[in-house]
């Protein structure tokens, strides 16, 4: 990705090879075109700095709209910003519903043992039992939904 600058400001953002053809019908660009011609039409390469270390529960990362000059190199600067009660309470919810999600399925992988013993007459094996007391309970467990500690299936 390419920035377009005008009298030294940011003109133009994202720019690419094909907005430069565009912009100058009349010049016949080689297939790759290098840094020093680019730089000839006052476009620069842009990198992708660095994500800075966040916690994903209270803040999100943002991009900015244009990238800023950073030691002679374009660069996209990303930065954090705290999420809103309401947005860490979303984030948490949705959170919560994955993990929800993942327990139904690990009961359902199971069903059939607790389905097979009761068609046979038969009690379902205790560590099962226990396993799928687990799993049920695995919404009261102080970190939730976080850092969970899984049951192991027997």
């Amino acid at each position: 990705m390419y920035v377009k600058l005008t009298n030294g400001s940011v003109d133009q953002y994202p720019y690419t090879i094909g907005h430069l053809r565009r912009d100058n019908p009349n010049v016949s660009f080689p297939r790759i075109v290098s840094d020093d011609v680019l730089a000839r039409y006052n476009v620069y390469p842009v990198v992708d700095g660095t994500v800075p270390a966040y916690n994903a529960r209270t803040q999100k990362v943002e991009t900015p709209e244009l990238p800023t000059l950073v030691d002679g190199t374009w660069t996209i600067v990303y930065s954090t910003e705290e999420l809103t009660d309401s947005e860490v309470s979303t984030h948490t919810d949705s959170a919560a519903s994955s993990v929800r999600k993942q327990r139904v399925a690990l009961l359902d992988e199971t069903d059939w043992v607790v389905v097979k013993a009761l068609e046979n007459g038969e009690s379902v094996a205790s560590d099962m039992k226990q396993y799928r007391s687990d799993l049920r309970d695995i919404t009261g467990q102080a970190s939730f939904p976080y850092d969970l500690t899984w049951p192991t299936k027997p």
